[in-house]
């Protein structure tokens, strides 16, 4: 039976403690960052998206090749596809990378980062940071970091009903910024 990412996050992780399917997605996303940094704000293609997925559900590395060639016939859409992938997975990993138990630790802001890192599984806290560190170099490279929060707050941390205040969404902010840059106090 194939370990793919319906299986949940904790079944499909690499020989480095990783989900593949954050790796394909966020490496393949990376690589492509230069030509198409518009990539969480574009639609993909209906049919690619399809094939991203099937891959992802049987636990296989993504085919290049076909990204590449769907991406020569219409500008990124191989890439557009995958980011819309990578967004929907993120969105429905069984108990989401941060998930709600721990939520008490990201209304300490900033000062919740190091008890969080702790408290996760060691698979969580290495999604986590992958994704955080990559997020990181997006902002360098010019992408608008409020708009990569507004997306992937609510991807990356569960929040538990009745607890999605301005003051809580302030906290979550905090956080994640502490994440993308730890010298922030």
């Amino acid at each position: 039976m194939p370990e793919g990412a319906r299986k949940g996050i904790k079944d499909s992780a690499t020989s480095s403690n990783m989900p593949r399917e954050i790796c394909n997605c966020v490496d393949y996303l990376w690589n492509h960052l230069s030509s198409a940094p518009d990539m969480l704000w574009q639609a993909g293609d209906e049919a690619i998206e399809s094939q991203i997925q099937e891959w992802m559900d049987n636990g296989q590395d993504f085919d290049t090749h076909v990204l590449d060639t769907a991406n020569d016939l219409q500008q990124n859409v191989g890439v557009y596809s995958v980011a819309r992938q990578f967004l929907l997975l993120l969105k429905y990993i069984s108990g989401g990378i941060i998930p709600v138990e721990y939520h008490y630790l990201i209304l300490r802001g900033a000062g919740g980062v190091n008890a969080l890192l702790e408290s996760l599984s060691g698979i969580n806290v290495n999604a986590l940071l992958y994704i955080v560190g990559r997020l990181a170099r997006a902002i360098e490279a010019g992408i608008n970091e409020r708009r990569l929060l507004d997306i992937f707050e609510p991807l990356i941390i569960a929040i538990p009903r009745g607890k999605d205040s301005s003051r809580s969404k302030a906290l979550r902010r905090d956080f994640l910024k502490k994440l993308l840059d730890p010298s922030t106090p």
